[in-house]
């Protein structure tokens, strides 16, 4: 009697239970068979939705400590000819607006008619700050007026701020003993930016030949840009605006941030699987 009533209460006890607040309910009892260790580990088994959600979570967090990080722009600017050095032209040069770049200011750019200096006349076109730090590459570009430009040119780059051979601080072992750079200027009518190059000596890995090395950090100097105008050139010649752009520019930290969250967040986040463990009893 006593042991009919017994069993009677538990198999009562794990009948599931249809409504409990709503919803179906089940009552585990722990089989006296299993140690404790047994049922504590079933308890410990991972959830994976939880995996999904703390890995993004956690790279989500790294990619805003890694964007705080402020991050080196492009360098990319232009010098007009209001900040130009022009040695030892004297009184040869005159001023128009006539087709200038449209930032030039009122005097517009110099040009020269005929000017037959000797041995050379020469423009010095300072850089502005905000060059990065070590060797970099650049293209370099000139507003050429629509009229008053006829002359072929070359323009020199001072990578290390000097143009003494050889050039210390740049990549690029350069030609015929010599590694200062200098790119021809298209003059032809454009009246728009022209990119200079290629060469005639230029590193030919740069763009083809139209980038140049620059590096302000050789302790020589800050670099700069030269015109030298020879003696022999014939025609109008003119020196508008030019323009520096670095073409080695590495992606933003928060762009490298955000992707890193989209591709590990894909990688790691798996479907939501559900587990149903039954005890045998």
């Amino acid at each position: 009697m006593g042991h009919g009533r017994s069993g009677d209460e538990l198999e009562s006890f794990l009948r599931p239970k249809r409504y409990a607040a709503g919803f179906p309910t089940t009552h585990t009892l722990h089989h006296p068979s299993k140690t404790m260790k047994k049922q504590e580990a079933l308890v410990r088994i991972p959830n994976q939705r939880s995996q999904c959600i703390w890995l993004p979570a956690l790279l989500a967090a790294l990619a805003l400590f890694v964007s705080a990080t402020p991050a080196r722009a492009q360098y990319d600017q232009i010098i007009t000819p209001n900040q130009f050095l022009f040695q030892t032209w004297g009184n040869n040069l005159q001023w128009s607006t006539l087709g200038a770049y449209p930032g030039d200011g009122p005097n517009g750019y110099a040009w020269t008619a005929n000017y037959g200096a000797t041995p050379s006349a020469s423009i010095i076109i300072p850089l502005p700050s905000g060059l990065p730090a070590g060797p970099h590459a650049y293209d370099i570009y000139e507003w050429i007026p629509s009229v008053l430009s006829v002359s072929w040119n070359l323009l020199y780059i001072a990578a290390n701020g000097t143009t003494n051979n050889p050039q210390l601080g740049i990549p690029w072992s350069g030609t015929n003993g010599s590694n200062l750079q200098y790119l021809q200027i298209p003059q032809n009518n454009q009246g728009a930016w022209v990119k200079l190059g290629p060469g005639p000596h230029s590193d030919p890995s740069l763009d083809g030949g139209c980038g140049v090395w620059m590096n302000p950090s050789t302790g020589l100097g800050y670099p700069y840009l030269q015109i030298h105008y020879l003696g022999f050139l014939s025609g109008e010649e003119s020196f508008d605006a030019f323009r520096v752009v670095q073409i080695d520019v590495v992606p933003e930290p928060s762009t490298i941030a955000l992707g890193l969250l989209g591709g590990f967040a894909l990688f790691v986040c798996r479907p939501r699987t559900s587990f149903i463990h039954q005890v045998n009893l």
